[in-house]
């Protein structure tokens, strides 16, 4: 399990926030995801309120009923150690949606 989907679910997470407006640092460790929210992208600089912003975005992510954690200006996920390919590509969708969502609430999506 470990050879064949944490390489498959690590490479979606990194695609599917290789390109967002939000978010500069995008890290996997096992089946532990991570991402930090940042105000601009091209200079990596961090929100001044990021651990509220966070905050918000845990908020979101439980009403989509997605379990995410919010440390200082990151978000964190530690999705079920047994996952399909459906499972992940599920779970990294949604996490998108997400934080698309704060970021239309933010005004860097339309």
């Amino acid at each position: 399990m470990r050879d064949e989907m944490a390489p498959y679910v690590h490479q979606l997470w990194q695609d599917a926030f290789a390109d967002h407006p939000l978010v500069d640092d995008v890290r996997c460790v096992g089946y532990f995801f991570a991402l930090t929210l940042v105000d601009d992208k091209a200079s990596r600089k961090r929100f001044d309120n990021g651990d509220a912003l966070a905050l918000r975005g845990r908020d979101i992510c439980f009403a989509n009923n997605l379990i995410m954690r919010a440390v200082h200006d990151s978000l964190i996920a530690a999705p079920p150690l047994v996952m399909s390919r459906a499972d992940a590509e599920n779970f990294v969708a949604l996490a998108r949606r997400c934080v698309d969502q704060l970021a239309r609430e933010l005004g860097r999506l339309p």
